[in-house]
């Protein structure tokens, strides 16, 4: 796995210094999970180093800089056209309103990361794919920076994964550099529809949230809803 990362075109010490944070808070929550997450969050990566993504471009920001990026552009007006469509929103549901979800640092990614059931299911079965595929003849015992390094380097990158993951692997999310928003729904202090992707059916489609904020979008710069992986709640500037 620490071998594979050697051949990403980029980011290669932001990817490093991410394996190891999710190490450290999986050793604390759920020790058992600590090596499918990392194993699953680096097919991730690597399947951007076939996209073409250089993840130094793309990486989260740090608490710092998002301080200094969420007043200049594009983030801002970002930001400016959520606030239309909050106000479109309240104006059409005058007992709801709506929140955003902050930008999202990368130690704040690798916790919903390690959080995330589906993330713990498909890393598991991960686990045990390229498992099977490290026993074949061609890897030697130790990865040789040579052509086993590649080849694995490929299975992993091109091997299915069920289910597939509801979180962006830590650091690449739109959410950690301002590219998009996510709204939740609420009443009061209560939470009526969260982010949750097990909540786009039995809330926000079932409830009608997903069209009531389609159509407080109408006449903003956001489009949306989040395709793949679907999310009522995702929306980003045209």
């Amino acid at each position: 796995m620490m071998a594979a990362v050697s051949t990403l075109r980029g980011g290669q010490s932001e990817v490093l210094d991410a394996i190891e944070r999710i190490a450290a808070f999986m050793k604390r929550h759920a020790p058992d999970r600590m090596l499918p997450t990392q194993l699953l969050a680096v097919r991730k990566y690597l399947r951007s180093k076939r996209r073409g993504a250089n993840l130094e471009a793309v990486w989260s920001w740090t608490d710092e800089e998002i301080e200094i990026q969420k007043n200049l552009e594009p983030t801002k007006s970002l930001y400016e056209e959520a606030a239309k469509v909050q106000a479109n929103f309240r104006k059409a549901n005058p007992d709801y309103h709506l929140i955003l979800s902050p930008v999202r640092s990368l130690e704040r990614q690798i916790r919903l990361w390690g959080k995330n059931t589906t993330v713990g299911k498909a890393g598991a079965k991960l686990l045990v794919d390229m498992k099977s595929a490290l026993s074949e003849d061609d890897y030697p015992a130790k990865p040789d920076d040579g052509e086993s390094v590649w080849i694995f380097s490929e299975a992993l990158r091109t091997q299915a994964v069920a289910p597939e993951p509801t979180s962006a692997a830590p650091g690449t999310s739109d959410h950690g550099r301002g590219k998009a928003v996510d709204f939740v729904v609420m009443k009061g202090a209560a939470i009526v529809a969260p982010i949750r992707s097990s909540a786009v059916h039995s809330i926000w489609k079932k409830d009608g949230w997903e069209d009531k904020l389609i159509a407080a979008c109408a006449g903003t710069k956001l489009v949306g809803p989040l395709k793949h992986p679907y999310e009522s709640s995702h929306w980003w500037l045209k």
